[in-house]
């Protein structure tokens, strides 16, 4: 298995747990951290900390040579201990030099290879999805429009249910939450999604700060609440976000999926948290904001791959419009995204028919194991 980012490591996690119940004699090792480094997982190292989309372009030629480092512990392993299997989970465009050598790697060592969840810009590009398509030998799909693209490319695709919906907990409900962070529970409470990596963090966190402190103005006494804990912050962030009014941290990382139930509305990065906020149809505004070469070379990608209209946000390329306001680089459209969140707070129910058709989208609960039994089935 090969995890590149933190949601890869948490759909790892899940996908560890559905071998051992189904499939318990499996042996599984490979790349990845975080959850899931467990009794059931033999652990070669990491490269969520390597991941490159935040980086500046300078700095990702050192970039290759770490991840020529982790590609030799891997070959070396593989050589002594040739598994049946390469399943890639998550691995983001940007590391796409470590997922072409270990397609390589596999062919060499006669390894089948997977992909689970792969990486959604891919639809963009035709050129991407066959080149994918015609090298791994299998890849699981979980909607329509995913299905599509790669089945036209002539991929052996495997349509299976989406697995968040076996990831995510029951709904909290808003009074418990309320009660534990001493919120009252009339409060309008807001959830603020930076994203998981350090650099999105400090990027999305200037937006986040400069919208809140509008919304405050209008909205006295709505309670915003931080999707991570204080130490994942950098002071001057942390010392700036203790200036508003009603502001709070998570206590425990444990409670982020309590927050982005509870809340009656999210300012969310864009990602797996989007979905997984959509998935508790709790009404959101997506946004991304990168440095400006990263922006720049993204834009060039964009039109050089001819995409006319893209959607921000996985619930608006699930559904295949923007049902969902979503904005790249908002540090020149603060105000795009005050007017969205102030109009979702005086329109709460907004967003509810399209939720509700994305859920429906999705399938239903037991993905994981349909992906563990067919990886068991063709080996």
């Amino acid at each position: 298995m090969f995890a590149g980012e933190v949601s890869g490591e948490n759909h790892g996690y899940h996908l560890i747990q559905a071998f051992h119940q189904v499939f318990p004699e499996a042996q599984l090792s490979g790349i990845g951290g975080g959850k899931m480094i467990s009794p059931h997982f033999f652990s070669l190292g990491e490269i969520t900390s390597l991941n490159a989309f935040q980086l500046s372009h300078f700095k990702r030629f050192t970039l290759k040579r770490k991840l020529d480092d982790v590609l030799k512990t891997v070959e070396e392993y593989v050589s002594n201990h040739p598994p049946a299997a390469f399943i890639f989970i998550g691995i983001a465009d940007d590391t796409q030099y470590f997922v072409m050598k270990l397609i390589a790697m596999a062919k060499k060592y006669q390894i089948k290879t997977y992909y689970y969840f792969s990486p959604h810009v891919w639809l963009w590009s035709r050129k991407k999805t066959l080149k994918v398509s015609s090298e791994v030998d299998a890849i699981f799909t979980f909607f329509d429009r995913e299905e599509n693209a790669y089945r036209n490319a002539g991929a052996w695709t495997v349509p299976v249910s989406h697995p968040i919906l076996d990831e995510l907990p029951e709904k909290a409900e808003k009074p418990a939450f309320c009660s534990r962070y001493g919120i009252n529970a009339s409060a309008q409470v807001i959830s603020l999604i930076y994203g998981s990596r350090k650099a999105e963090i400090k990027h999305n966190g200037r937006v986040i700060r400069r919208v809140v402190k509008q919304l405050e103005k209008i909205f006295p006494d709505a309670v915003f609440v931080s999707a991570l804990t204080e130490d994942r912050v950098d002071r001057s962030l942390r010392k700036s976000l203790m200036g508003i009014k009603n502001h709070q941290f998570l206590i425990r990382t444990g409670d982020y999926y309590s927050l982005i139930g509870s809340a009656d509305v999210s300012l969310t990065c864009s990602g797996t948290a989007s979905l997984e906020t959509a998935v508790y149809k709790t009404p959101q505004v997506i946004f991304y904001r990168m440095n400006r070469i990263n922006y720049l070379f993204w834009r060039l990608a964009a039109f050089f791959w001819r995409v006319k209209d893209i959607c921000i946000g996985m619930p608006n390329i699930i559904l295949g419009k923007k049902t969902i306001p979503g904005h790249i680089q908002p540090c020149f459209w603060d105000d795009k995204l005050f007017n969205d969140l102030t109009f979702l707070l005086k329109n709460p129910d907004n967003q509810n028919e399209e939720l509700s058709r994305l859920v429906e989208q999705l399938g239903v609960k037991g993905g994981i194991i349909q992906a563990v039994n067919f990886i068991k089935k063709t080996l």
